[in-house]
């Protein structure tokens, strides 16, 4: 379930996700890699709401990607089995080519993870940096500046 926040500046889209048990160790609580996982599928539904472009369009019939070319994660709190995970995004900087995302995951207004990556569109058809599409860098813009769709 998607849905947005204030950071005090401006709304933020939020994926609301259940903990599963794939997500998991023994123990019960979020594998780590497994947060890379649930990072990818917020970006892809951020293209599909915020930004007005089905992720699978931009993959499939524009022949676009954005793999990740770094990432940082600091794992503040563990989740566990059955959580409602809700990780927001935000755009730090927007470049030629790429674009920084901030994501701050939470369970119940708790913290439990912070995330900064660095996403870079490309061209799928030779794997070659291409300039964000003028459509897709005027809606990260208003998604940047809070005026996006909400």
């Amino acid at each position: 379930m998607a849905t947005t926040r204030h950071d005090g500046i401006a709304p933020l889209f939020v994926l609301h996700s259940s903990v599963r048990f794939t997500h998991t160790d023994p123990a019960g609580y979020v594998f780590f890699p497994r947060y890379f996982e649930m990072l990818q599928a917020v970006v892809e539904e951020w293209f599909n709401h915020a930004l007005q472009q089905k992720y699978a369009d931009l993959i499939m019939r524009r022949r676009l990607g954005t793999p990740t070319a770094s990432i940082q994660c600091t794992f503040l709190k563990p989740s566990r089995l059955g959580d409602d995970l809700a990780i927001a995004v935000k755009i730090e900087n927007i470049g030629n080519s790429s674009f920084r995302l901030r994501f701050i995951g939470s369970v119940e207004d708790n913290l439990r993870l912070e995330a900064v990556s660095t996403l870079v569109m490309i061209c799928l058809d030779d794997g070659m940096a291409r300039s964000i599409p003028p459509d897709l860098r005027a809606r990260m813009e208003s998604y940047q500046a809070g005026s996006w769709p909400s």
